[in-house]
């Protein structure tokens, strides 16, 4: 282990080692045999205290499966944190969801008439995932937008923005949270690797190779969960301003009720427009 032999500590045998490295008691226990004949043990017991020996051999051992993980981690965490950034622009700046969002507002301010209902300026969010549900003649609100940009306004290319929001499908912010928590709990047993090697440099073998081997990785993925924090940081940030933006704020519209509104939105949408075309090509089929 003092070598860091990676061909022989593979992930897997890591994982394996871990939960079977000897407790405190144990430890406590075996330091009293006196013996000097190592085979006067049974073999688990020479085990314990053989890696007794070894100043911070659990750290070691989850040291070393954090350096197998941690880029492996830090790319999809990245990968995500990309994901929400465009998606946080598409929301604010996309041309065919803002003209998507005036139909909506005008067709229900039409349908309203005059009631109290009518004349309004905006909707809110839980608006959308209640469209669907909203029926006249057979026909849902959804499906009457579908039809009207279709028939009355002949604006299809509107309709491409179905197709955008369908990365909200893919979108999970909560993942890299979790993950990074994670990340960090474990990179705090590397850090007390470092210490325990400092503290106890008396003990440490000639040929001990934690200190270089600690040296390979130890800036990089240092820079890389201050790096995904920040990250974090930043889409909390966008974020209240993207709630902002929708007339929302966070306390009201936490992020995961804002992606499940958006994907249930999307899914209706889809649907109707999907019905919509197969609807048109059986019309189609019917004129031939």
């Amino acid at each position: 282990m003092e070598a860091y032999n990676l061909k022989i500590l593979t992930p897997e045998l890591c994982e394996v080692i871990l939960p079977i490295l000897p407790t405190e008691a144990e430890i406590k226990e075996i330091s009293k045999f006196n013996g000097d004949v190592m085979e006067e043990l049974e073999v688990c017991d020479q085990f314990v205290l053989i890696i007794s020996g070894i100043v911070g051999f659990k750290e070691r051992i989850k040291t070393i499966l954090f350096k197998y993980h941690y880029s492996d981690d830090y790319m999809i965490f990245s990968k995500e944190i990309k994901r929400i950034f465009k998606i946080f622009k598409f929301l604010k700046e996309d041309d065919n969801l803002k003209r998507l969002f005036e139909i909506m507002l005008a067709l229900g301010n039409y349908m309203n008439g005059g009631s109290f209902r009518g004349g309004a300026y905006g909707f809110s969010l839980n608006s959308l995932t209640k469209f669907a549900d909203t029926k006249t003649g057979g026909f849902t609100f959804i499906d009457f937008i579908i039809k009207f940009i279709n028939e009355e306004i002949k604006e299809p290319e509107v309709l491409e923005v179905i197709k955008k929001l369908k990365k909200f499908d893919k979108m999970n912010y909560q993942s890299v949270v979790e993950g990074l928590k994670q990340m960090e709990s474990k990179w705090k047993d590397v850090q007390a690797l470092k210490k325990i090697l400092n503290d106890n440099k008396d003990q440490v073998m000639e040929e001990d190779k934690s200190e270089s081997f600690l040296e390979s990785f130890y800036d990089d993925a240092d820079k890389k969960i201050k790096e995904i924090k920040t990250e974090l940081e930043k889409i909390d940030n966008d974020y209240t301003d993207i709630v902002a933006y929708f007339g929302e704020t966070v306390e009201n519209m936490p992020m995961n009720k804002f992606v499940e509104i958006f994907r249930k939105f999307t899914k209706d949408m889809f649907e109707a427009n999907n019905k919509y075309n197969e609807a048109q090509e059986k019309l189609k089929k019917k004129k031939k």
